[in-house]
């Protein structure tokens, strides 16, 4: 097997818990931390089958490292010697908020844009159906 690694963009454990502190004041039914998220979500209601190709191909390509899996017990028996903080040692390179949601919408409208002029009729009725659902769930 392959050693796995984090897959960009990898949130901090703050922000993460002021997600969930948030939510737990403000209860919704569906909650994303960062903008990746929100913009994938998007991208699964409106082109399913892109959406699930890109996933693969991202796991692939970036989940899954060069290096050899590691072989033994791992924590089953005693703590981990490194890594052990909050972060998990993947902190990541740190990416300000407005360049993760721009990422996310340049890749939400590329992939919409792209899914849209492949299959007009079928992709509209669905980005339609996509959009009122997050309407609903908005509000």
């Amino acid at each position: 097997g392959r050693d796995v690694q984090p897959t960009p963009p990898v949130y901090s454990a703050e922000e993460v818990a002021a997600t969930i502190v948030r939510v737990a004041r403000r209860p919704r039914p569906q909650v994303y931390v960062g903008a990746a998220g929100a913009g994938l979500a998007a991208l699964r209601a409106v082109a399913p089958g892109f959406f699930r190709r890109l996933m693969a191909r991202q796991t692939a390509r970036r989940h899954l490292s060069d290096r050899p899996a590691t072989t033994g017990p791992g924590t089953l028996f005693q703590p981990m010697a490194e890594g052990a903080e909050v972060s998990g040692g993947w902190n990541g390179k740190s990416v300000s908020r407005r360049a993760r949601w721009l990422l996310a919408l340049g890749a939400g409208l590329g992939a919409g844009a792209w899914y849209f002029t492949r299959r007009p009729e079928t992709a509209t009725r669905r980005a339609t159906k996509a959009i009122r659902r997050l309407v609903r769930r908005a509000a």
